[in-house]
């Protein structure tokens, strides 16, 4: 099954997107991975309305069946057995999980409501490539864990 990750924004040449693509690349030895973008709304909106609009474009791409996790400051804060605990509760729900990382003002409520999990990284404020850096690692960091692999340090 495929685990996807709907991002807010485009595919950039920012500095982590290598070392995001380099992550994928390992993940990819546990479980397949698709990244999708969606652009942002342009324009002057307020944030509620930005919000609402990129949720709009976000669910257009997740799929029927899904076990959504969305990363929000307020969700859920673990270590590393307890995300891992949520990767094997993850993959045995039977539905294609789906990773989404909101834009600059965050995530509409709607999709907060929808979600299965949510999930916080930190209490600290990162850009989506960070986040989407951060979340990826800590994938393979987790299923490192599952599998009894060695981490590389």
């Amino acid at each position: 099954m495929r685990w996807l990750f709907v991002c807010v924004g485009k595919k950039s040449k920012h500095r982590l997107t290598a070392a995001t693509d380099e992550w994928l690349s390992r993940l990819n030895r546990y479980i397949d991975v698709a990244v999708r973008y969606v652009t942002p709304p342009t324009g002057m909106l307020s944030p509620q309305d930005r919000r609402a609009k990129e949720a709009k474009r976000i669910q257009t791409e997740l799929p029927p069946r899904r076990c959504l996790i969305v990363l929000d400051p307020s969700g859920i804060v673990c270590d590393s057995d307890r995300f891992s605990r949520l990767l094997t509760r993850w993959r045995e729900a039977g539905r294609q999980p789906v990773f989404v990382i909101g834009g600059a003002y965050g995530l509409d409520q709607a999709l907060l409501d929808a979600a299965d999990t949510i999930l916080s990284l930190s209490h600290l404020t990162f850009t989506h490539q960070t986040a989407k850096l951060v979340l990826v690692e800590q994938l393979y960091r987790g299923f490192c864990l599952l599998d009894g692999s060695p981490f590389p340090k």
